[in-house]
This record gives structure tokens, sequence and C-alpha cells, in this order.
């Protein structure tokens, strides 16, 4: 599910044991994203079935990886301008007047 996924609803076909969520984390995760572990017993090919899941996802946080990524590239943008800028030479250069 999405990062910041909240109020989870599972309705499986059959009766299954629904152990603690869990988070797991991926690139560009902040918080992790959470995810649902369920368990049962004597699975066979006739419980292949659709189960529902339901989340509540606020929108804002659609934006919240495209502007981590421009935000990490804008502070790498300006420590890059300011390396290029810096003069940390002792010596005064030869063509400069006083």
């Amino acid at each position: 599910m999405p990062e910041g996924a909240r109020n989870l609803q599972l309705k499986t076909p059959y009766p299954v044991t629904r152990l603690p969520d869990e988070k797991h984390f991926t690139y560009l995760d902040t918080v992790g994203r959470p995810v649902i572990v369920i368990q049962t017993t004597n699975l066979v090919e006739n419980h292949i079935q659709d189960f529902e899941l339901g989340y509540v996802y606020p929108k804002i946080l659609m934006f919240q990886e495209p502007l981590l990524a421009i935000g990490g590239f804008f502070v790498l943008f300006i420590i890059g301008i300011i390396y290029v800028r810096l003069d940390l030479s002792i010596a005064k250069p030869a063509n400069k007047r006083d």
C-alpha cells in the first residue's frame, strides 16, 4: 500500500488470522509503507479468490516523494554552486592590483 495509508480494512471470502501490521521501507520512504500480514491453514486451489482491502489516503501525500526528490536535487545544486564559487587560496592572485 502507499506510504501514509491509514485505517486499513481487510475483507476476505474465507476466515484468516490477521497478524500485527508491519512497515516496509523502500527508497524515498520516510515513515514506511504499511503491510498487512495474514495467516491461514489448509489452503487449496479453491481458495484463490479476490479479497477487498480498504484504506484512507490523504491526497497531499501524493506530492511527498516528488517534492523530496526535487528538494534533494536543489540542495545538491546549491552545494555545487557554493563549492565552485569558494576561493580558499591563501595567496593573492598575481593579476589582481591593489
